[in-house]
C-alpha cells in the first residue's frame, strides 16, 4: 500500500516521503534497527522498492499520453453523478476536463 503513496507523492508533488535503507545496513542487525531508530520520523523503503518508484514516475512522465492526462488538470476534485438512482462521489488525484480523463496513480500498485 505505502508504494502507491510513494509512487503519488513523487510523481504529484516531486516530494519523497520515506527514507532509502543503505546497501550496507541489515535491517535485522543491530547497526540496521539502530539506523531504522534514527530514521523513523518516515516510512523506510530498500533500495529496490526506491527504484521501483523512481522508474514508475519516471515511466509515467516520459509516457506522451500518461502525462499528458496528468498535466494540466485539476488535483483532488470532488466529482458528483447520479448512477442508477444513487449519487456517487468520487476523488481522482487529477481531473482534467478538456480531455474528459481522470488519472488516480495510486491504483498503480
Amino acid at each position: 500500500m505505502f508504494l502507491g503513496s510513494a509512487l503519488h507523492a513523487r510523481l504529484l508533488d516531486r516530494e519523497q516521503i520515506y527514507h532509502v535503507a543503505p546497501d550496507d545496513v541489515d535491517l535485522r542487525t543491530k547497526k540496521g534497527k539502530q539506523w531504522a531508530a534514527e530514521h523513523s520520523d518516515l516510512p523506510i523503503l530498500t533500495k529496490d522498492k526506491h527504484e521501483w518508484v523512481v522508474a514508475a514516475s519516471n515511466a509515467t512522465r516520459n509516457h506522451g499520453l500518461a502525462w499528458s492526462v496528468m498535466c494540466g488538470g485539476r488535483r483532488e476534485v470532488s466529482l458528483f453523478a447520479k448512477y442508477r438512482g444513487r449519487l456517487m462521489k468520487g476523488r481522482p488525484d487529477v481531473f482534467n476536463p478538456p480531455r474528459s480523463s481522470t488519472s488516480d496513480p495510486l491504483r498503480c500498485e
